[in-house]
């Protein structure tokens, strides 16, 4: 009897398994998050305070005055995503719906006009970092959604965080190349430049691919 539930346990186990197929599809969003963000944070304050209508001190000061909202929309869009229901579940149709403006936001404020001052960083990280939690808070959710086995759960985070550290290596490489090929004698507005245009090509496939 006991060998027939041990054999039965390990049956269920395997099952609950998450193929590799499933995990690099669901996981390979947080490649170009990562990305996004190693643009957002180390190289939009520089950028902005090289056209000089602003200084790189109150630029920082702006994105984490901006970033603070996320006290308030992080639990609001768990809540709201939890509450929705829909024949395509409750995760993915905030996620969809977030990347046409993070894409809009992401576009703005990496390639900004030469004349962007305090109101411009301001309304465009207000609304990457708004709709970036309506694509990331719902993400993380449905990562422990995926399977109700601790050890699975710790499959797709580990996976996650490998994706993660992919992006920023990324963001590093495209520095290194900005510095290297670019024809400026500032290469961190190059880089992000390049982290944009990226971000915005990579960004679609792995929401439809999770999506599907």
């Amino acid at each position: 009897m006991s060998v027939s539930n041990h054999t039965s346990s390990n049956g269920d186990a395997e099952q609950e398994r998450l193929g590799i197929p499933t995990l690099v599809i669901f996981v390979s969003l947080s490649m170009p998050i990562s990305l996004l963000a190693i643009g957002m944070f180390m190289f939009v304050p520089r950028v902005y305070s090289s056209l000089g209508e602003i200084t790189m001190g109150d630029a920082g000061l702006v994105i984490l005055v901006t970033r603070l909202w996320d006290f308030v929309t992080d639990p609001l869009v768990g809540w709201l995503s939890d509450k929705t229901r829909t024949k395509f579940g409750r995760r993915i149709p905030w996620m969809v719906a977030a990347w046409l403006p993070l894409s809009i936001a992401v576009y703005k404020l990496f390639l900004p006009p030469s004349d962007a001052g305090v109101a411009y960083l301001a309304l465009w990280s207000f609304v990457l970092f708004a709709s970036g939690t309506a694509l990331f808070m719902p993400y993380t959710a449905m990562g422990a959604e995926l399977s109700p086995a601790y050890h699975q759960r710790s499959r797709v985070f580990l996976y996650r965080h490998v994706f993660a550290v992919v992006g920023t290596l990324c963001a590093a490489m495209l520095f290194v190349v900005a510095s290297t090929l670019g024809n400026s004698f500032f290469p961190e507005r190059d880089a992000l430049q390049l982290i944009a245009w990226s971000g915005l090509i990579i960004l679609p496939f792995p929401i439809l691919a999770t999506a599907w």
